[in-house]
């Protein structure tokens, strides 16, 4: 059924078709590294259950949790597993609200209707006391958890929906531990408001990297010790080509991706055969991953950040890059091939949690599917970090 689907779904316009061709091998090919990967985690060390299991293992009492993105996939689990820990309100920041308020809901469901993670529950017939008694500790744990979410309005391609985010959150927990999580992204125009004057790739730039910058900036004056920042980023990074256009640049900059030794250029070759979509994609990554290394550099003291990537995950992410003639088979292809939602949520928290505990001069910038990994040759270039973060400022409004 999803061969036929995949067949009727290439039959239209030859820029269809190529979109098609192109569409199929690439997820062919993330379907074959997914794959990899979903052996690599069954045969290590179990997965603690995903963002469930990895949350109430993590400490974050008194904290202001903060999740872009989070009315969908890796944000979702994310922000529960935040809310878990004991965070003492988790905003889940969307531009639908709609959406968030279901997700919500549905994270509530879910727990409700899990069984509790207690094995004393195991070995009790339904009917016993016991089990009755724990059943009930269950429901309110769950209550409790979903208590501590909160949906707010935030629209990473508007300045003015995120100053106005920034000033609920500095207004409501000026100077206490924040864990903000940067996970909100697209890959090709999904999402994309079509009435809006804003071309595909300045929306999938500021929602991926500028709106996140500017977000990032307006906290850091309210965040107390022991904050953490997050930035989910990629593996794609290391396919990123970047370029800054500037009046003027200091001395060690270096304003072009291509111009790092050890990089090797595919951003034309990606564009020549029609992945131009990835190549800014790639793009984005590869400015979150030079974000949180200026971030870093700017404040060696505080907030503690990282840059993860959680591997190739099954979310509406890499669907949403295709037209929808393919959507709906590559979606039924993903939940065969790639990590589940939790489980890419579980190496976001993983890093989270190493952040929180970690002295910051001992601290991994870039972690891959929950381990330290070295950032792309570009991505560890000093110069072109500081030359991003100051064409970001200019970008965004600030001084």
């Amino acid at each position: 059924r999803t061969l036929a689907s995949l067949c009727r779904g290439m039959a239209s316009t030859a820029k269809g078709r190529a979109w098609d061709i192109v569409g199929i091998g690439t997820v062919g090919l993330l379907g074959v590294m997914g794959v990899r990967r979903r052996r690599e985690l069954s045969q290590g060390p179990p997965v603690n259950g995903g963002a469930n299991r990895l949350g109430r293992d993590l400490e974050l009492e008194g904290v202001h949790g903060i999740v872009t993105g989070a009315s969908s996939g890796i944000g979702m689990e994310v922000a529960w597993g935040l809310a878990q820990a004991g965070s003492d309100r988790v905003d889940m920041a969307c531009r639908n609200l709609g959406r968030c308020e279901k997700a919500r809901a549905d994270l509530l469901a879910r727990c409700l209707t899990a069984p509790p993670a207690d094995d004393v529950v195991q070995g009790f017939s339904l009917g016993s006391r016991a089990a009755a008694g724990s059943m009930a500790a269950h429901r309110r744990g769950c209550s409790e958890t979903h208590r501590r979410l909160a949906c707010a309005h935030l629209e990473l391609t508007e300045p003015k929906s995120i100053r106005n985010f920034a000033g609920e959150v500095t207004s409501r927990s000026n100077g206490r531990r924040v864990v903000l999580v940067n996970n909100a992204g697209v890959m090709g125009e999904g999402g994309m408001d079509q009435s809006r004057e804003i071309s595909a790739g300045d929306f999938q730039l500021w929602t991926n990297h500028y709106g996140h910058f500017l977000l990032t900036c307006l906290l850091l004056p309210a965040m107390g010790a022991g904050s953490v920042v997050a930035m989910v980023a990629s593996r794609a990074h290391r396919q990123g080509s970047l370029v800054i256009s500037c009046e003027t640049s200091l001395e060690g900059d270096a304003l072009s991706s291509e111009s790092v030794e050890g990089t090797t250029g595919l951003s034309k070759m990606l564009t020549a055969i029609g992945l131009g979509w990835y190549a800014r994609y790639a793009r984005s990554k590869l400015c979150n991953v030079l974000f949180a290394a200026e971030l870093r550099r700017r404040y060696p003291d505080c907030p503690a950040c990282v840059a993860i990537s959680p591997g190739l995950v099954n979310t509406e992410l890499l669907v949403g890059a295709f037209p929808p003639a393919l959507s709906e088979s590559l979606r039924s292809l993903s939940a065969h091939f790639l990590q589940t939602p939790a489980q890419g949520a579980s190496h976001v928290l993983t890093a989270v949690a190493a952040a929180a505990d970690t002295k910051l001069d001992e601290l991994p910038l870039y972690w891959h599917c929950g381990e330290p990994e070295l950032p792309s040759a570009a991505a560890q270039h000093t110069g072109l970090a500081a030359a991003l973060w100051r064409a970001s400022e200019a970008v965004v409004g600030l001084s």
